[in-house]
């Protein structure tokens, strides 16, 4: 099956199809947490997830190293998920277990990033209801798994506030010298004396990460808000 979350139409007019797709609300599947931290140390993680609908679902469930349209059957990454298919029940519950599968070359001075993904497809239209208007789609709910090897030291809030900033006229860049995936949620950047909020991303350890601004040169970063092991934002100021 393709990563990619597919639709089955019938008798439905676009312009009804586009008005139903951008609505937020119609995922069944619950996962338990925004991001998942596998410690090195642990022999496996689980991850929560349930169904909040009022029909059974089958969820297929696979991790993928950073490409969202790798087909499951062909990724190759350092982890075995369990189950890889289930069915969920309304209102019920299943666990995913995430296992490392120890001697894979990962780098030992630095987190590695992955993604779990969740695909919810929904149970089968009544023959009943076969001859009426209607729509069936999947939607897959990707989050992201953080590797944190052993032999790392200190904490990731602390690398967060530690950020530098370098800025020109094109924008800023923030660089990481720290080991940990930092996740910005905003910057607050001061514009011709007023502030600016920008959309943060992902730092990679080691690394840089550029946010084009439009308009007038920025003079000063007054603020960023990260994201914690939790899913909670935090401000550095």
């Amino acid at each position: 099956m393709s990563s990619k979350s597919y639709l089955l139409l019938k008798k439905l007019p676009a312009v009804l199809l586009l008005a139903i797709m951008a609505h937020p609300g119609f995922a069944s599947v619950v996962l338990s947490s925004t991001r998942v931290i596998y410690p090195q140390k642990e022999k496996e993680v689980t991850v929560q997830v349930n169904n909040k609908g009022k029909s059974p679902v089958l969820l297929q469930s696979w991790i993928d190293n950073g490409d969202a349209e790798a087909l499951p059957e062909l990724i190759d990454v350092p982890f075995i998920l369990t189950p890889p298919v289930n069915r969920i029940d309304p209102n019920q519950g299943q666990s995913l277990r995430i296992r490392y599968i120890e001697n894979n070359h990962l780098p030992a001075d630095r987190e590695s990033l992955f993604w779990l993904n969740a695909l919810e497809i929904p149970a089968k239209i009544k023959e009943e209801k076969e001859h009426r208007n209607y729509l069936q789609f999947a939607i897959r709910t990707r989050i992201k798994i953080f590797f944190r090897p052993a032999s790392l030291k200190g904490e990731p809030t602390s690398a967060a506030k530690r950020l530098r900033w370098e800025i020109d006229n094109k924008g800023i860049t923030a660089i990481n010298d720290s080991p940990w995936y930092i996740n910005l949620a905003n910057i607050t950047v001061e514009q011709t004396g007023k502030e600016q909020l920008i959309a943060g991303d992902t730092v990679s350890p080691f690394g840089k990460r550029t946010f084009a601004i439009k308009g007038a040169a920025v003079s000063k970063v007054k603020d960023w808000q990260y994201i914690n092991d939790y899913g909670a934002v935090h401000s550095t100021q």
